[in-house]
């Protein structure tokens, strides 16, 4: 009976082993790193936040290597967390609105370098923070850390 049991064990641990390869292989997870605020400024006229950012490798090249449907840029609360505003930073399918409020710079030096731009959200009290999310439409997750904004005028 012990025998059979101890069976049993090793097949339901390498049903799952194999089930967590599976899912790792299939939907992207993960984090997205190096992400760095150059600059943020809040504009008046349109009230906008533009945010300018950079990433080590282009945001297109993160989403094919991580396999992914979709990346943000996203403004968020930095005590809550919650998201305020966001906007398509790379997507494979249209899979989100994309309205093309998130472009790459041209800058020979920085071939990853970014500007967003997001309606105000001055209504808003507290910290804002900048971070990069994504994945797929059914399963996945990737995110960076969020980054507290110094906003100036202009």
């Amino acid at each position: 009976m012990a025998r059979v049991a101890r069976i049993v064990a090793v097949a339901l641990a390498l049903l799952a082993a194999a089930l967590v390869i599976a899912i790792a292989l299939l939907f992207p997870w993960g984090p997205i790193s190096g992400l760095t605020v150059e600059n943020a400024r809040r504009t008046t006229a349109p009230p906008r936040i533009v945010v300018i950012f950079s990433t080590p490798t282009p945001v297109e090249a993160i989403l094919k290597r991580k396999r992914a449907g979709f990346i943000r840029a996203k403004l968020s609360d930095c005590r809550s967390g919650d998201t305020l505003a966001s906007e398509v930073a790379a997507q494979r399918a249209g899979y989100l609105r994309d309205d093309g409020r998130v472009q790459r710079r041209p800058r020979p030096s920085s071939p990853a370098s970014y500007v967003a731009i997001f309606d105000d959200v001055a209504d808003r009290r507290g910290q804002l923070c900048f971070s990069l999310d994504g994945g797929s439409m059914w399963a996945g997750k990737l995110w960076s850390d969020q980054i507290p904004l110094a906003l100036t005028p202009g």
